[in-house]
């Protein structure tokens, strides 16, 4: 058992020795500018492909939310950049955004056109149309 820990805690060191070395030679930008984000206006879409900046002592929730948060603020000032319009029917101003820059894949491939059944194209090759049925009104008189 003394020997299955020893070499887990070898192994350890080795891992972290090796991170912090990769980690050294890494060349990460500071800035947090719009330089280096890919930002989406159309789609009010931000990106930021940069490594997660932290502090040391950070956690890695702040550091996400400190990105989330610049991103935002990024599209943001963007759409405030864009011209105004003020309509009579609608309070306050309105955007209009302008065309996408990145398309955005589906999450499922569209869907296919269903085929006609039998009866949908015997009722066009005969010209039958559907008709909706009026709704029925009990009548007293009648009785």
């Amino acid at each position: 058992l003394q020997f299955l820990i020893q070499t887990v805690e070898e192994n350890r060191r080795r891992v972290v020795a090796t991170m912090e070395s990769m980690m050294e030679g890494a060349q990460v930008s500071g800035a947090t500018g719009e330089a280096d984000k890919v930002v989406d206006v159309g789609h009010m879409y931000c990106f930021d492909p940069s490594p997660l900046r932290r502090e040391e002592g950070e956690r890695r929730e702040d550091a996400i939310q400190q990105t989330a948060t610049e991103c935002c603020q990024l599209v943001i000032n963007r759409l405030f950049d864009l011209p105004v319009e003020r309509l009579t029917n609608v309070a306050g101003a309105v955007v209009k955004l302008p065309p996408p820059k990145i398309t955005l894949p589906r999450q499922l491939p569209a869907p296919l056109l269903k085929p006609k059944t039998r009866w949908e194209k015997f009722a066009e090759v005969k010209g039958i149309q559907k008709r909706k049925r009026g709704q029925k009104v009990w009548d007293e008189s009648s009785e």
